[in-house]
This record gives C-alpha cells, structure tokens and sequence, in this order.
C-alpha cells in the first residue's frame, strides 16, 4: 500500500500545523504589560526579567516571582512577601493572533466554579 505524494503533502501539513499551535506564550512573549479586557477598572499583569510578576489590582499592588510551564500551560506564582507560602498554580490560554492572555482563577468565582480573566498585550 503505497500512500501518494498528494497524502504525503496533507500529513505534512497537519503535522506542521499541530506542532505550531501552543496554548502558553514562551517567556519572551509573556514579558510586558498585560491589561484585563472585562471591567471598569481593569487589573495589570506585568511580566520582567523572566521571573518577576507585578499584579495591579486596585488599590492593592502584588508582586510575585513565577515560573512559566509551557507544557503544562500554567504560570506558578510565589509571593515576594512571603515566599514560604507556596506556589500557586494558574492555568493559562492564550490566542496569539490576538495577544490575548487568559488565566484562569485569579480572581474568585462563586459556587465553586473557576474564574477566567482575559487580558491583551
């Protein structure tokens, strides 16, 4: 059974193109500032040096030192105050022809369920 050069081209292809979607931005592309899409008064993500994190959420002003996990598609985030405490995880997705940033459970969400908070480059 032999496949022809037209199947052979359409494999190729779909392998290309499976292989250049991903769900997370690498860390050069998650480096900058990342405004919330959703509210009045939108939250700031800002990403530095491959590892820290500002969090602006008014009135309050976070920092975090993170680790990005593209595989996964999850940022750990530790707190700078208390770096005792744990990481945290959160799940990401992201659009990149849209530079559009979502993760998910940084805020609360009622009942139980898990908040998604879009942001865009």
């Amino acid at each position: 059974m032999e496949m022809s050069t037209k199947n052979l081209f359409i494999l190729f292809f779909i392998f290309i193109l499976a292989g250049s979607c991903r769900k997370t931005p690498s860390n050069d592309e998650l480096q900058g500032t990342w405004t919330e899409q959703s509210t009045s008064s939108p939250s700031k993500l800002i990403f530095y040096n491959n590892d820290h994190m500002v969090f602006m959420h008014s009135p309050v002003i976070d920092t975090f030192t993170y680790t990005l996990d593209e595989k996964q598609a999850a940022l750990f985030c530790d707190p700078v105050t208390n770096p005792t405490s744990g990481a945290k995880r959160f799940d990401l997705s992201w659009t990149s022809s849209k530079s559009v940033l979502t993760v998910m459970g940084l805020f609360p969400a009622g009942f139980g369920g898990v908040s998604h908070t879009d942001y865009k480059k």
